[in-house]
C-alpha cells in the first residue's frame, strides 16, 4: 500500500509542477538562465527577482540604490530590472569606448589616425589639382580652345531652343481647317 501511495503522490507532484498558466514561460526562462553564462541586456528580463537582487548585490549597487532594508526605494521586480539594465547599459558604453580607443591606438601604431589620413588625402588632391591648373595656364592655347568650344556649344544650344520655339509657333503646324464656314 505504501508503494501505491508513493506512486500516486509522485504523479500528483509531477502534475503539480506542471500546473499553472506560465509554465512554458518559466521553463523557457529557466533554460535561458542555464544556457547563459553571464547576464546581458538580452537575458536580464528572464531573471527572477531573487537573481536580480543577487546580481545587484554582487555588483555592490543594491544597498546604494534601495537601501539596506528598502528604505530608499521600493524593492520589486521592475525596479531591480530597471537598475540592472541601467548598469548593463553603462558597462556596454564603457566597453564600446574602450574598443574605440583600442582601434584608434592600433591606427596610431600604424602611423596615422583616420583624421590625419583624410587631411593627407585632401592635401594630395589639392596639390594634384593645382598642378593640373598650372599645366593649363602654361598652355596659352588651352583657354582659347576652351572659349571656342564653350561658344560653339552655347550657339548649338541656342539654335536648338529657337528651333523648338519655331516648331511650336509654326503656322503650318497650327493650321486647322474649318469646313463649316
Amino acid at each position: 500500500r505504501s508503494k501505491k501511495c508513493c506512486a500516486v503522490n509522485k504523479i500528483k507532484t509531477e502534475k503539480h509542477h506542471m500546473a499553472g498558466k506560465n509554465f512554458a514561460f518559466a521553463l523557457k526562462t529557466k533554460e535561458q538562465r542555464e544556457n547563459a553564462s553571464e547576464i546581458t541586456l538580452e537575458n536580464a528580463a528572464s531573471l527572477t527577482i531573487y537573481q536580480l537582487r543577487q546580481e545587484l548585490t554582487r555588483r555592490g549597487i543594491f544597498d546604494d540604490i534601495f537601501g539596506h532594508d528598502g528604505e530608499k526605494r521600493n524593492i520589486n521586480f521592475e525596479a531591480c530590472l530597471q537598475v540592472l539594465v541601467g548598469e548593463l547599459v553603462k558597462e556596454k558604453d564603457i566597453s564600446e569606448q574602450v574598443r574605440i580607443q583600442e582601434v584608434e591606438a592600433a591606427q596610431v601604431a600604424q602611423g596615422e589616425t583616420l583624421q590625419e589620413k583624410l587631411i593627407r588625402e585632401k592635401e594630395e588632391r589639392k596639390k594634384a589639382a593645382l598642378e593640373r591648373s598650372a599645366q593649363r595656364q602654361a598652355d596659352k592655347e588651352y583657354f582659347e580652345v576652351r572659349r571656342k568650344a564653350n561658344a560653339e556649344k552655347l550657339e548649338k544650344d541656342q539654335l536648338k531652343e529657337t528651333q523648338k520655339g519655331e516648331q511650336s509657333t509654326d503656322p503650318e503646324s497650327l493650321v486647322t481647317t474649318n469646313e463649316t464656314e
